[in-house]
């Protein structure tokens, strides 16, 4: 088997989408609104999934595989690769709200919120090559706080 490779589709993928869509018994017709991630193995567009961006956000459609391709293998590269690239982008976060594909998206680590799935695609402070410059990064940097509380201490 060759590695999946996940990118973002473009105009060239517009057919084999179609007849991936068309595959799953999924309207083709909305093809020119989305713009989709692609997953391809040795080179054919084997699984899609379209997006949209919101503020901050990158809101996941529903995922169409080819059948004789294999599901789980496809579904799993997408969504993790949805959040590499989401990052890539500077987006935040990204959305699934496709509850029957509940175990890929726990495996790719999506976690289950109100609305829908979201995985977080900012990188923990331990994961940065260095150390920040300055400013409130490099002081939560040497805390190791994965959050920054914002609520007021003292009420006037």
């Amino acid at each position: 088997m060759g590695e999946i490779v996940v990118r973002w589709g473009n105009p060239e993928d517009r057919g084999r989408i179609t007849h991936i869509l068309r595959l799953n018994s999924m309207p083709a017709r909305n093809v020119p609104k989305w713009t989709y991630i692609v997953a391809e193995e040795r080179g054919e567009v084997l699984a899609v999934v379209g997006y949209r961006t919101r503020r901050k956000r990158l809101l996941l459609g529903s995922l169409a595989v080819d059948p004789w391709a294999g599901e789980h293998r496809f579904a799993v590269a997408l969504y993790s690769g949805a959040k590499d690239l989401t990052r890539e982008m500077g987006l935040r976060e990204v959305w699934a709200d496709s509850d029957d594909k509940r175990e890929y998206l726990l495996e790719a680590g999506y976690h289950r919120r109100v609305g829908g799935w979201r995985v977080d695609t900012m990188l923990p402070f331990y994961e940065y090559e260095e150390l920040p410059k300055s400013g409130w990064r490099r002081v939560l940097f040497l805390w190791g706080a994965p959050s920054v509380p914002f609520f007021r201490a003292f009420r006037t």
